[in-house]
Order: C-alpha cells, then sequence, then structure tokens
C-alpha cells in the first residue's frame, strides 16, 4: 500500500515535471491503495469529487490525469494485472470528479446574478 503509493507518486511527480506541469499532491494515496490512511490522520475525511469541485475538470482534463497515470503506473515494477487493476480503479474517481464539476458549473451558470 503506503510503499506502492509512494513510488506512483514519485513517477506521477517526475512526469509532471517533465511536462512543465504542476507536481500533483496526491497524500491520500496510500490510503487508497490499503496503507494507512495518513491524510486523514493529519485533515479528518474528504471525498476526492467534493475535494476538486472548485476546479475546472471536463473530459480533456480527466483523460489528461489518467494519461499521467497510466505512465507513472507503466514504469512501476508491479504485475500488468494490478496495473490494469490500478487504471480502471482510478478512473472511478476521475469520472466523479469531472461529474461533479460539470454540476457545479451548470449550477452556476443557472444561479441568478445579483
Amino acid at each position: 500500500g503506503e510503499h506502492h503509493a509512494e513510488a506512483l507518486v514519485r513517477a506521477i511527480r517526475d512526469r509532471a515535471r517533465a511536462a512543465g506541469a504542476p507536481a500533483p499532491r496526491f497524500v491520500g494515496l496510500g490510503g487508497w491503495l490499503g496503507g494507512p490512511h495518513r491524510y486523514n490522520e493529519k485533515y479528518g475525511r474528504i471525498t476526492i469529487p467534493g475535494a476538486h469541485s472548485h476546479l475546472d475538470i471536463g473530459a480533456a482534463e480527466r483523460d489528461a490525469w489518467l494519461a499521467c497515470m497510466r505512465e507513472a503506473i507503466a514504469r512501476q515494477p508491479w504485475p500488468d494485472d494490478f496495473k490494469d487493476y490500478l487504471l480502471r480503479a482510478l478512473a472511478v474517481p476521475a469520472e466523479r470528479v469531472r461529474l461533479v464539476c460539470a454540476r457545479v458549473r451548470e449550477l452556476d451558470a443557472a444561479a441568478p446574478s445579483t
């Protein structure tokens, strides 16, 4: 769990820096992968979509994030079936984040201006 998460986060940060993008934090990934819930211990529980709802994340951003994850996962010395599972599993919260962000944009657009 935690060891795999740390290796994956390092690979993601390396990939982001190489692309000139900000390095993501991913402080909760260890718990998500079955390790200790360090984020929860320090900050309390969150929902991943809710934590990203202030951002403008559409299909292109979701797909870019998943491509970055795919590349970082491919660099890990893990069995291929685990890599495939992990990428499929990460696609679920990625899509939920996109849906929540889209709903927030819809509500903002429908809100009467004051």
